[in-house]
């Protein structure tokens, strides 16, 4: 017990030390510390944005999805279009299997930001999950092709540490499931327009990937 209390003295001290303790918390995980850091931020001023989002990304890292939820709620009644705010809640809409709301939300986002990429992908999982694969497909290869260009995208359109799509759809499905659903992508980026269309229609029968270093 001796030692135990003694670590948690050190991890203050060296909280203390940092720049920022929020920062610190975020690095080392300490999820726990970091939504109690927030929520005394937020006692202090309920309109900070930025404590609300770091809250919020916490719960969601920690399974508190309807917390997780309120907070992301709170950051759109404060701002209707935070991008983050709107992906974000996406993800915590599907795994609760709200995904009619998910998929309101990633439209939202490709709304504000066509170059989304994440949001393209986990719209395509979420329609995938409600059995609508040619409309899946027509995401997975939207996100494809964006994927593939060596464009200037911000960061929370390609993700804080450049994930490729590739490697989300193997971490979702696994190897067998992420090979099909990138070999058909792949295989509809080659067609046109028109028989990207034809193919789509005819399809009888595909995901979701915030560390930004905010300051509070």
């Amino acid at each position: 017990m001796l030692t135990r209390r003694k670590d948690f003295i050190d991890k203050e001290e060296e909280a203390r030390k940092s720049p920022n303790r929020v920062l610190y918390f975020r690095r080392n995980a300490d999820y726990d510390r970091l939504i109690e850091v927030c929520s005394r931020k937020l006692h202090e001023n309920p309109r900070n944005v930025r404590a609300l989002l770091i809250r919020a990304s916490s719960r969601l890292k920690k399974g508190a999805l309807e917390l997780s939820l309120a907070d992301y709620n709170a950051v759109l009644h404060l701002e209707q279009h935070n991008i983050d705010a709107l992906y974000y809640r996406g993800t915590v809409f599907e795994k609760l299997g709200r995904l009619d709301e998910a998929i309101s939300d990633f439209t939202a986002v490709l709304t504000l930001d066509p170059n989304h990429i994440k949001a393209s992908y986990a719209r395509g999982a979420c329609r995938n999950l409600q059995g609508d694969f040619a409309s899946a497909i027509e995401d997975y290869t939207y996100a494809l092709e964006r994927d593939k260009q060596p464009t200037k995208s911000s960061s929370r359109s390609r993700g804080s540490k450049s994930t490729s799509l590739r490697e989300g759809l193997l971490s979702r499905h696994g190897p067998v499931g992420a090979a099909a659903a990138a070999k058909t992508a792949n295989e509809m980026t080659t067609l046109s327009l028109s028989q990207t269309s034809s193919l789509a229609s005819s399809e009888a029968g595909y995901v979701q990937g915030h560390d930004d270093a905010w300051h509070v």
